[in-house]
């Protein structure tokens, strides 16, 4: 067997010995890839001394194993190597390569959103003032759907306070299948009108896509939800409602769209403490905005807002209803 170098067509280089030549094909045996079968149209045979093979032999790399395989076959038995497959879900990884395959991966999805803010001030015959400040937002991946929501309400009416009012809520929905998905919906709500100290709300529901295209998108679900209440100079108290729920989205054309949500919840017991004397509790709560885009990031936003409870102890203040004109800017 003599001592030879091949150099294959795409440039890289084996150092090995010739085992023989038959029918157009080289036998070589490297000392990295062991016996190899190498059509000569695709390598040129360059014998060596004893020196220089063996200078040559120890330079070889790992690198030269993945470069030559490519090019070359490998003798009958020898074991095939798998190619390497990631399996990412779109959306969920980070934007780097798998270093072990050299696999691009898609970039994350980032959270996306909109702060709003609305001022009103009347002096003279009557003197009002109120303040909104509202944050939304949003991520999506492949069968996640992400929703954060976040509003303050402030407004004093001939110097007495009419409102003051926190609430914020965690909405994740993943997709079943192509129509059906479940979703989780958690809310935090206080309201010093209302004499709500605190108000915690756990929400799991099945929901059902009636319909989505380029322009619109409808879903409807049901579900069951957990209230849990703390009434100003009261004591604590819980219990369990029925939910339905519907949204829905129109997108008139690039800077215009119409957004709707109504939720209604339902039971049979009413004995939220010091709250209501009705044999049932329920509560409905109905949403809708217009928005216009004037740029990319600044947009205007009327929005349509009514909510009644009936276990509210404040009768006056069991129904909210409000519209809203603000500025919201995107992130």
């Amino acid at each position: 067997m003599a001592a030879a170098e091949l150099r294959l067509s795409n440039g890289d280089r084996l150092t090995g010995t010739l085992i023989e030549r038959s029918e157009g094909k080289l036998h070589f045996r490297s000392a990295v890839l062991g016996d190899l079968v190498i059509d000569e149209s695709v390598a040129t045979l360059v014998e060596e001394g004893p020196q220089s093979v063996a200078a040559s032999e120890s330079e070889a790399s790992a690198a030269e194993l993945a470069q030559a395989q490519a090019g070359v076959e490998i003798e009958a038995g020898a074991e095939a190597v798998a190619p390497l497959v990631a399996d990412v879900e779109a959306g969920e990884s980070d934007g780097t390569a798998d270093s072990s395959g050299g696999v691009q991966v898609p970039p994350r999805v980032t959270w996306s959103g909109q702060i709003e803010l609305a001022l009103f001030s009347q002096t003279g015959r009557s003197k009002n003032q109120n303040s909104s400040v509202r944050l939304e937002a949003s991520r999506v991946t492949k069968r996640n759907n992400y929703r954060l929501r976040s509003r303050y309400l402030y407004g004093k009416n001939a110097d007495q306070v009419a409102n003051d009012r926190i609430n914020a809520d965690l909405r994740w929905r993943r997709e079943l299948g192509p129509r059906f998905f479940t979703q989780s919906l958690t809310s935090y709500l206080r309201d010093r009108v209302a004499q709500i100290a605190f108000n915690a709300e756990q929400n799991v529901s099945l929901g059902y896509q009636v319909f989505k295209d380029e322009r619109h998108e409808l879903n409807a679900g049901v579900g069951i939800t957990g209230l849990y209440r703390d009434v100003t100079g009261l004591s604590q108290s819980s219990l369990y409602l029925g939910e339905v729920f519907q949204d829905y989205g129109y997108k008139l054309n690039h800077r215009f769209t119409i957004s709707e949500g109504l939720n209604v919840l339902y039971s049979t017991d009413g004995r939220v403490v010091g709250t209501s004397v009705d044999n049932s509790h329920y509560k409905v709560r109905f949403n809708s905005a217009l928005q216009g885009k004037m740029t990319e990031r600044i947009a205007l936003v009327l929005r349509f807002e009514y909510e009644y409870d009936n276990s509210i102890l404040v009768k006056e203040a069991r129904t909210d209803q409000r519209i809203t004109t603000s500025v919201g800017y995107a992130f």
